[in-house]
């Protein structure tokens, strides 16, 4: 039973030891950078064979509201950087709304998800902007992601 016990710790090491890759400085870093590195390059939104895709109620209600969102906040004078990124809070939540009431299926909703990945990570930028230069920018860009909604869905 000792022999088995040995044997077994034997082999672990064995193993551990084989898969160790050398000091630690020579350690190979798999970050999120670098796999977004090897992917491939992101699919572009198209039109469904020239015809826009199929949104559901819900999805156009929230992108509708995202959209006035923006537009109302544009229409206002802004005092600061924490204007901006209370207007990114107020999109996520209503962009979480979207993600959560969704009930699109198919090429339709991969077709959206091609839609709204720019837009949240936009609105992610919008959050951690550290100038109003930049917060003005990267709200110019959400607007005409928001639009490209009506571009590619009915």
């Amino acid at each position: 039973m000792k022999f088995k016990n040995i044997v077994f710790l034997l082999f672990v090491f064995i193993f551990f030891a084989c898969n160790n890759t050398g000091s630690p400085g020579n350690e190979i870093k798999d970050t999120a950078a670098e796999k977004k590195e090897l992917k491939e390059p992101a699919q572009a939104l198209t039109l469904n064979n020239g015809e826009k895709w199929q949104g559901d109620e819900s999805t156009r209600n929230h992108v509708m509201k995202l959209s006035n969102i923006f537009r109302e906040f544009k229409a206002k004078s802004r005092s600061g950087i924490s204007d901006y990124q209370l207007l990114a809070s107020e999109a996520r939540e209503e962009l979480d709304g979207l993600i959560r009431d969704c009930k699109m299926s198919g090429p339709d909703h991969d077709a959206l998800h091609l839609w709204l990945e720019p837009v949240l990570k936009s609105t992610a930028d919008l959050k951690n902007a550290k100038s109003m230069e930049e917060a003005e920018v990267i709200s110019g860009a959400i607007i005409e992601d928001i639009d490209k909604f009506n571009t590619y869905f009915k």
